[in-house]
C-alpha cells in the first residue's frame, strides 16, 4: 500500500460544487486532478475510472456527490475493479460513514472521510485560510500523514475522528451552518415587517451577526463555554418584553413567534445543562 499519497492523481466523482471547490485545492496543493465525472453515463464514467487506474500507479478517487446518493455510486464502483489495492478511496460528506467506502475497503484500498466544516454554497477557488476552517478525518493509519500535511497546506484546522455518530454530528453542522441562515432569513422578514427597508436590515443583521461572532472568538480563544456568550430577554427573564414580542411574531407568521419561543428557552435550558 503506498503511503507517499501527495504525488498520485486524483479522480473526483462529483462536479458540484463541493467537486470543483475540491479539485481547485488539491490542485493548489500540487495534486494532479486526472479530472472531474459529473453526469455521464455509466460507460463514461467507466471509461474515465479506466483511464486513471489503469496507468499502473497509484491513485485516488474521492466522491464528492449528494449524500443521499453516496451508498448507491460506491456500489456502482467497487464493482468496476476486482482490485482497488492501489488506491486510496475517500469522500467528503459529514453525514456519511465509512462504511460506505466498503466496496473499496473489503477489495484493498485504503479509505477516509474528510469533511470541510464549512458552508459551501458556490465554487470556491479555496475555502478560507489561516486556520479558520475545521475540517474533520477519520481514516487509517498509512494515509493519516497525507491528510495532515494536505489541511495544513490549506492552513486548516484537523480534528481526527473515530466512530462518530454521522446523524448527531452532521446534524450538529446543519444547526452552526444552514440553519443560521434560515434564522437570518426569519430576521430579515422580521426587520422589514418592522418598517426596515432591507439594505437596512441586512446591516443591522451583519451588525448582530459581527458582535456574535466576536463572542464567539473569546469561547474558541480564552476557553469560555457558549452559554456564557447568550444573551437577549429570555437570559434576562424579561417575561412581559417575551410576551410581546411572541405576540407580534405570531400575528405577522406563527412559526416565527413558536421559533422565537422554542429557541428562547432551548438556549436558557442548556445554558443551564452547562453549568450542571
Amino acid at each position: 500500500m503506498p503511503q507517499m499519497w501527495n504525488s498520485t492523481p486524483v479522480l473526483i466523482i462529483g462536479a458540484g460544487r463541493a467537486g470543483r471547490t475540491l479539485s481547485s485545492m488539491l490542485s493548489t496543493s500540487g495534486i494532479t486532478v486526472s479530472g472531474i465525472v459529473g453526469r455521464q453515463s455509466a460507460d463514461e464514467r467507466r471509461a474515465e475510472l479506466g483511464r486513471v487506474a489503469d496507468s499502473g500507479t497509484a491513485f485516488q478517487l474521492v466522491f464528492a456527490v449528494q449524500d443521499d446518493l453516496l451508498p448507491e455510486v460506491t456500489q456502482e464502483f467497487g464493482k468496476l475493479r476486482s482490485d482497488w489495492s492501489s488506491a486510496l478511496v475517500w469522500h467528503c460528506a459529514g453525514g456519511v460513514p465509512r462504511t460506505v467506502l466498503s466496496p473499496f475497503a473489503e477489495r484493498g484500498a485504503e479509505t477516509a472521510v474528510l469533511h470541510p466544516c464549512y458552508p459551501i454554497s458556490s465554487p470556491l477557488a479555496s475555502l478560507p485560510r489561516g486556520r479558520i476552517v475545521a475540517y474533520t478525518l477519520e481514516a487509517g493509519p498509512t494515509c493519516l500523514s497525507y491528510f495532515e500535511e494536505l489541511v495544513d497546506s490549506w492552513e486548516g484546522v484537523l480534528i481526527t475522528v473515530s466512530n462518530l455518530q454521522r446523524e448527531l454530528y452532521h446534524a450538529g453542522n446543519v444547526l452552526a451552518a444552514g440553519h443560521v441562515v434560515s434564522l437570518l432569513l426569519a430576521a430579515e422578514h422580521t426587520l422589514t415587517r418592522s418598517g426596515l427597508r432591507k439594505e437596512s436590515a441586512h446591516a443591522v443583521i451583519r451588525s448582530l451577526i459581527a458582535g456574535s461572532t466576536a463572542n464567539l472568538e473569546r469561547v474558541v480563544d480564552g476557553g469560555e463555554s457558549l452559554g456564557s456568550i447568550l444573551t437577549g430577554p429570555f437570559v434576562r427573564d424579561d417575561i412581559k418584553v417575551i410576551r410581546r414580542q411572541h405576540g407580534a411574531l405570531q400575528q405577522l407568521l406563527p412559526e416565527l413567534g413558536e421559533l422565537y419561543t422554542l429557541l428562547g428557552k432551548l438556549g436558557v435550558s442548556l445554558k443551564m445543562q452547562e453549568r450542571s
